[in-house]
């Protein structure tokens, strides 16, 4: 690796560090160029000599979110390799509790817009797709004889839901509740989702 390709990646990550502590301290408002590129010790022209623009860098946050929100899913996943459903609760737990201990950073994930034309690249997506695959081995084993394709949207179905749950309450949006209280509703969507599959 040349001396400016080292130098390059260095800021790169410096950037990214910086971003992801101002998004985590004030959600996606606090990614800001100038601010970003002093806290970096670098020019703001320099952020653009390694990014795109400002969504990628948001993208490049974004990722080691989702690699955040993978370990803390992942941690769970071996607990119940004899209960699916046991098995996709906790995943929902393990999402509630994610979401609730960084909730600036998991927002981001979300309300994060790409403008109109921005091509999503594929490692993005990659990384996204990793999420989806807690659910489907409990899906597997719960409808091994439902084609892959239809397996792959439940998960998907009842990821949405679940996020919702965990997006509304944590908002207050369905009154003042607490995380024991999210928690059991997604406990009771996944009961009510396997039972009408």
């Amino acid at each position: 690796m040349s001396d400016v390709t080292d130098r390059r990646e260095r800021l790169r990550e410096k950037l990214v560090e910086v971003a992801e502590a101002a998004i985590a301290e004030g959600g996606l408002a606090a990614v800001k160029a100038r601010p970003l590129a002093e806290a970096a010790g670098c020019a703001v022209g320099a952020i653009y000599n390694v990014f795109p623009d400002l969504d990628g860098l948001i993208l490049a946050v974004n990722v080691r979110t989702l690699e955040a929100l993978d370990q803390a899913m992942t941690e769970v996943g071996g607990r119940f390799p004899d209960d699916p459903e046991r098995h996709l609760q906790a995943l929902g737990a393990a999402y509630l509790g994610f979401a609730a201990a960084q909730t600036r950073r998991w927002r981001a994930l979300f309300e994060h817009r790409l403008p109109e034309g921005y091509a999503v690249p594929d490692w993005y997506t990659d990384r996204l797709d990793t999420i989806f695959r807690h659910l489907r081995d409990p899906f597997a084993a719960l409808f091994p004889d439902r084609p892959a394709s239809e397996r792959i949207e439940m998960a998907r179905a009842l990821f949405a839901g679940a996020h919702g749950i965990v997006a509304l309450g944590l908002d207050g949006k369905l009154g003042a509740v607490d995380a024991p209280v999210i928690a059991a509703r997604i406990r009771f969507l996944v009961r009510a989702v396997l039972a009408g599959a």
